[in-house]
């Protein structure tokens, strides 16, 4: 069961969007059931480790100086986590002020109910990192602290020898605006934060920062 102490958010009143999740991608990629057809859903705010074979699994092997099998073993186990308490689910997407990737992906969080936001639940279990881009900064600091409070427990992935090994410095990434051209889109303001946070930094010897998934 997911633990739910301590929650200081709970899903905003409102229409919440209401899907049924269909496949689970990896730990942090999901696809839906919508109106249109089945759609991929990137949860706002976390990374997982890579599981499959892509561009992003060749770098992080090269510059953690691991194999691409110990990465996506690790990956494996997020995407466990992820289709053991999502798979097959009704739940509810909360959006932010970006609505879509680059890929056409939708950015969002998920609500198991209304006070359980598995985004958080997977970065309190350990088996994903807080990973902030902006403008989807809502509850930027508490998966932040969510992580902390994971790696000091030693849960999930950080049991694994996650944070042992060569440290390297967290990326901060300006904005998606500054390096793609969204003139047609509205864009809505966050915090001030940096305005992309990874932290990588102690699952570095397993896999690497990505801007943008």
């Amino acid at each position: 069961m997911l633990a739910v102490g301590g929650v200081p958010h709970a899903l905003p009143p409102g229409s919440p969007l209401r899907v049924t999740v269909l496949h689970v991608v990896d730990g942090d990629t999901i696809r839906v059931r919508l109106p249109g057809g089945p759609t991929p859903v990137r949860l706002i705010g976390i990374d997982a480790p890579e599981e499959h074979e892509s561009d992003r699994l060749d770098r992080a092997a090269r510059r953690s100086h691991r194999s691409k099998a110990s990465i996506q073993a690790l990956g494996r186990l997020a995407t466990d986590f992820t289709r053991q308490h999502l798979l097959g689910r009704s739940v509810s997407l909360e959006l932010d002020a970006e609505r879509r990737d680059r890929y056409g992906r939708l950015l969002a969080y998920v609500w198991l109910d209304e006070r359980k936001l598995f985004n958080a639940e997977i970065v309190r279990a350990g088996y994903a990192t807080a990973y902030t881009v902006a403008p989807n900064v809502k509850y930027a600091t508490w998966f932040r602290a969510l992580e902390r409070e994971a790696r000091a427990a030693g849960r999930g992935l950080w049991g694994r020898g996650l944070g042992s090994g060569s440290r390297r410095r967290a990326r901060s990434y300006p904005p998606r605006a500054a390096r793609i051209s969204f003139a047609s889109r509205a864009k809505t303001p966050g915090p001030s934060l940096p305005s992309a946070v990874s932290t990588w930094t102690a699952f570095a010897p397993f896999a690497i920062a990505r801007r943008t998934s």
